[in-house]
């Protein structure tokens, strides 16, 4: 709980067995409960995930969006309407200490969404950075908001 207010964790997975311990370990204790949306990973993934503490759920239909989407089915019996889902990504890019910086603008009542910012991008493929960089131009003209980065860690 934190300023009176339940945070789930999700986090989408497809064979992070060998990252996800190092990033569940890394969660702040504030965080209400984790799940982790196991996308049809053929190693110990959702095994080490349950014998953290997380919720698992598997999600068979392939792909990032599908695994988020069942994260969030999976924590929505856990949260009110005023409650926070905070998405990471399992294979360690994004650092769950840093999760209050997402978080505390919407409690502040200063944001609806916040997301954080990849600082790795070299390692995502060229359609991906073009992809990001034309979507953020299109947010920061439309709407007017300094988007950089539509990054998978976010609140």
């Amino acid at each position: 709980m934190r300023y009176g207010h339940r945070i789930v964790a999700i986090i989408p997975a497809l064979n992070e067995a060998e990252a996800l311990p190092a990033v569940l370990e890394r969660i702040p204790d504030w965080f209400d409960a984790v799940v982790v949306a196991d996308n049809g990973s053929t190693d110990a993934t959702a095994n080490l995930a349950r014998e953290r503490g997380a919720l698992v759920t598997l999600e068979r239909q392939r792909g990032y969006g599908a695994a988020c989407q069942a994260g969030v089915e999976a924590a929505r019996s856990l949260l009110a309407a005023d409650d926070l889902a905070v998405f990471f990504d399992a294979d360690g890019s994004d650092d769950p200490g840093e999760a209050s910086a997402l978080v505390d603008p919407i409690l502040a009542g200063r944001a609806d969404l916040v997301t954080g910012r990849r600082l790795g991008r070299e390692r995502m493929l060229l359609h991906q950075r073009l992809g990001t960089a034309w979507v953020a131009a299109l947010l920061r003209r439309g709407f007017g908001v300094d988007v950089r980065d539509l990054g998978p860690f976010r609140a």
